[in-house]
């Protein structure tokens, strides 16, 4: 166990009230920690955000959402073919500004990612003109704006909600 690792005694915590409570995920390792440390386990909200966020990308849920997967998806996919070497120094001799990689683990993270994302893309079409960049497409029209523009607003709502839950005088029922 991690106490161990800094010479810590199981026993001497829970003894010497050392550990008011756990705060985690929901994973099991947590929650038998806790049992174990005879402390309460109290889920953290963040991350319950994150994994209901996370509903909206997973086609088995009711809350699916098509567009914003493909946002995602086109996101991240044009970020990794842009931080290629050839392709990242093409970009590099048009702007500062580096693709941001949705995390997996982070629903925030698909927000800063799409914004990034919508940032560049001007930046993207100049360089997949270039001949060391235009193996790949990238989707485009009025009607893809729209979606990204409409995505993007809402990823930045739940951002907003999410960064709000984090700071100290909120409560939940105001969210």
């Amino acid at each position: 166990m991690i106490l161990s690792s800094f010479e810590i005694e199981i026993n001497d915590v829970v003894a010497k009230k050392k550990l008011a409570c756990i705060i985690a995920d929901s994973a099991s390792v947590n929650r038998r920690a806790a049992r174990l440390l005879k402390v309460p386990f109290v889920n953290c909200l963040i991350h319950a955000f994150n994994l209901a966020g996370k509903t909206l990308t997973n086609k088995d849920h009711a809350n699916y959402d098509r567009n914003l997967e493909a946002v995602i998806e086109e996101t991240n996919r044009l970020a990794k073919h842009f931080r290629s070497l050839k392709c990242g120094a093409v970009l590099r001799s048009l702007t500062k500004k580096r693709p941001v990689l949705a995390c997996p683990t982070r629903w925030s993270g698909n927000a800063q990612s799409v914004c990034r994302y919508d940032e560049l893309r001007p930046f993207y079409l100049r360089a997949l003109r270039h001949e060391d960049c235009n193996e790949i497409e990238m989707r485009q029209g009025e009607e893809w704006d729209f979606i990204v523009k409409s995505k993007k607003k809402m990823l930045l709502a739940i951002d907003e909600n999410m960064r709000a839950i984090q700071t100290k005088n909120l409560k939940l029922a105001s969210v």
